[in-house]
């Protein structure tokens, strides 16, 4: 089983044997949208390398736009150094907080390759726009020019000029809670369930 189509393709590579994709759950509705939109873009998680919360911190360093960052790692005290005034940590944040923090974004930043992205689906379950780098996960969870905007190359200057030119308003926050849906627990369980009996079936065959 792979939780995307990336790791299917990584798999069937590496092992030479086919898997069927059944997307991780995420609790979809725990979030919602708001009719109240800050002066804030949003980036979050484990502050780790891979990430590239570097290159967020670099580009609204340069652009002088306010940045909210959720999440603690190793990388925290080093990134903490290359922000500017407009950049805050907010560190570890409840679930409520969370969920107001999305709703209430401009837009989620996610530069990195996943091999599925939670938070980039999180944030769309909220009605939230994501700028992803157009790798990985998110170009199965994020549709370009509908849910989102992919970025062509994983840099500061590309995220800084995709900013500098990002409308919200050119996005329909119910659109994009609905492609968020795809991925509800629901559905998890129910993908999962059916390929638990089916392998059932056939072992009993």
């Amino acid at each position: 089983v792979a939780n995307s189509k990336l790791v299917a393709a990584r798999i069937k590579k590496y092992y030479g044997a086919p898997s069927t994709v059944i997307y991780p759950p995420v609790d979809v509705e725990a979030f919602k949208s708001s009719e109240t939109i800050g002066n804030y873009y949003l980036a979050g998680g484990r502050l780790v390398p891979y990430k590239r919360f570097d290159l967020i911190v670099k580009a609204f360093t340069r652009l002088k736009i306010p940045l909210k960052i959720f999440g603690e790692g190793p990388m925290l005290r080093s990134l903490k150094r290359m922000a500017g005034p407009n950049i805050e940590f907010l560190g570890r944040v409840d679930d409520e907080a969370k969920a107001k923090l999305y709703a209430e974004a401009i837009a989620y930043i996610h530069p990195q390759e996943e091999d599925f992205g939670i938070t980039a689906v999180e944030a769309q379950a909220a009605g939230t726009p994501v700028i992803a780098w157009g790798k990985g996960g998110a170009t199965e969870t994020v549709k370009d020019g509908e849910t989102g905007l992919y970025l062509d190359e994983q840099s500061w200057e590309e995220l800084a000029g995709t900013v500098i030119n990002f409308d919200r308003s050119r996005f329909n926050p119910e659109k994009i809670r609905a492609n968020a849906t795809r991925f509800t627990t629901a559905i998890f369980e129910k993908n999962f369930r059916q390929l638990v009996e089916k392998a059932v079936q056939q072992y009993k065959s």
